[in-house]
């Protein structure tokens, strides 16, 4: 059943507990480099989901499934909403800003509210995030169509915990907003109350840093979690109309 982000209040159940992480050098290989994609378009996939949602796990395998393609045109980032840690499980990849990034969503596609998981394409449509059969057409719709705005990242830096990064876009619109997201590219942990009680949960491309940007800037600044390893990080940017929603350029790259 997917859950709405209407909960009543009197659900809540106190006492949130100990966050178990482990870190990704003890976890499978994940490919080092993104491959040169293929295709004429490209999809950005933005996640909705949280780690105290039980519908939730298997959109996020489906995600881990497109992330793990290393396909430069396929950029998965996963947004963990916080209104699910009322429930007794703190997701700690969670923030109000995510949450708020999904309520944006939901007014511009006439929505009652967000939803988990839900998944947004290219700003574009929407849908349940575990529909693999939607999720596979809408994502072979868009890499079939040309792109029509460039951006690439042409540098990223490292300093302290800073990622500084360098790009070039030929998109001129005022309309047009640079969002700029720090991934980490996998993580398990282990669920200790909620509704996955007691579940070892994988997540991919885990947005941990968030910010967006006016079009006439060429640089941005990230930051790193405390004590995390940067070479388990990526960096995405992407352009996306103000009005519309429509992402009209993206790029990856991992941070070496």
């Amino acid at each position: 059943m997917i859950k709405t982000i209407y909960i009543a209040a009197f659900v809540v159940i106190a006492g949130l507990l100990v966050f178990s992480f482990i870190p990704l050098k003890k976890q499978a290989a994940i490919p080092a480099q993104n491959v040169a994609s293929a295709h004429k378009g490209f999809a950005v996939l933005e996640l909705f989901t949280s780690q105290g949602c039980s519908s939730c796990p298997p959109a996020d395998e489906l995600a881990g499934k497109y992330a793990l393609q290393n396909d430069a045109g396929i950029i998965v980032l996963a947004f963990h909403v916080d209104y699910w840690n009322r429930l007794g499980w703190k997701d700690s990849f969670s923030t109000a800003g995510y949450t708020n990034r999904q309520r944006d969503y939901a007014t511009h596609f006439n929505l009652d509210g967000g939803y988990t998981p839900q998944l947004i394409v290219n700003g574009q449509k929407e849908m349940v995030g575990s529909d693999a059969a939607k999720v596979s057409a809408t994502v072979d719709q868009y890499l079939a169509e040309a792109t029509s705005a460039k951006i690439e990242i042409d540098k990223v830096e490292i300093n302290n915990n800073e990622v500084m990064i360098d790009f070039t876009t030929d998109n001129k619109s005022v309309n047009t907003i640079i969002q700029a997201a720090l991934v980490q590219k996998f993580a398990i942990t282990n669920i200790k109350a909620g509704e996955n009680n007691g579940v070892k949960l994988s997540n991919y491309n885990v947005v941990r840093d968030f910010t967006s940007l006016e079009k006439n800037e060429a640089g941005v600044v990230l930051h790193l979690p405390e004590g995390a390893i940067a070479s388990q990080y990526k960096v995405a940017i992407f352009l996306q109309d103000r009005e519309t929603y429509k992402i009209k350029g993206a790029a990856i790259k991992n941070i070496n």
